[in-house]
């Protein structure tokens, strides 16, 4: 049976899917069935309470159905002051070591911050960078080396990244939906055309991926 796996969304997944639903906010409300990751957004810091929302992150992933920290990172865009951006990036890759769950990466024009960040706090758990849109091999053959896996959805319907994306092992990459109105099949079918794959190949070749870093899938 057809299985395809979203490892990065904010919207529920369909019949034969299995997704991963981000959580930023309201980290004590209770969960649905399926799985989750849950970190908390450069975007969404809270400056007052933010010993509470990690408390409250902390507490939510003690439930198996949470299988990732994130997505969490840096952000030159967006309000927050970037200090408070690295300590509460440093004080999730201490979670995510401790309670040894996969790092799913928010990054916005700071990749060699966060890559500073990850060797400093020793991250020793697998890191996602999620939604990678850049078109530098170099880049991309840079976060590789480090060990890390790259995810991609909407991207892959750019020309320019068609060329980056065939360079990548197969063994290295995922696919996602992120909040974008995509269904995760095109993601899949773009990523097929551009490898030169069947759909079914490449459905193998992310649920091995998703096997070997993830918990959630038993053949």
């Amino acid at each position: 049976m057809s299985l395809l796996i979203n490892i990065h969304s904010h919207k529920a997944g369909g019949e034969n899917e299995i997704t991963i639903r981000n959580i930023h906010q309201r980290f004590t409300e209770p969960l649905s069935d399926g799985y989750y990751s849950a970190g908390i957004h450069p975007a969404y810091i809270d400056k007052e309470n933010m010993q509470i929302q990690l408390n409250e992150l902390t507490a939510l992933h003690q439930n198996s159905a949470v299988v990732a920290v994130g997505e969490c990172g840096l952000d030159h865009l967006c309000k927050t002051d970037f200090s408070l951006q690295e300590e509460i990036f440093m004080a999730q890759i201490q979670l995510a070591n401790k309670i040894n769950k996969p790092l799913i990466i928010h990054c916005v024009r700071a990749y060699e911050e966060i890559r500073t960040l990850l060797k400093k706090n020793h991250c020793m758990v697998p890191v996602i960078w999620h939604g990678f849109s850049k078109k530098s091999i170099q880049l991309a053959e840079d976060l590789l080396k480090d060990g890390a896996f790259l995810s991609f959805g909407m991207a892959l319907y750019k020309e320019t990244m068609e060329e980056l994306f065939k360079s990548i092992l197969d063994d290295r990459f995922f696919l996602e939906t992120d909040d974008d109105d995509i269904s995760i099949r095109s993601v899949y079918e773009e990523a097929a055309r551009i490898k030169k794959y069947s759909i079914q190949e490449i459905e193998n070749i992310v649920r091995m991926n998703t096997k070997n870093i993830f918990d959630i899938i038993n053949h």
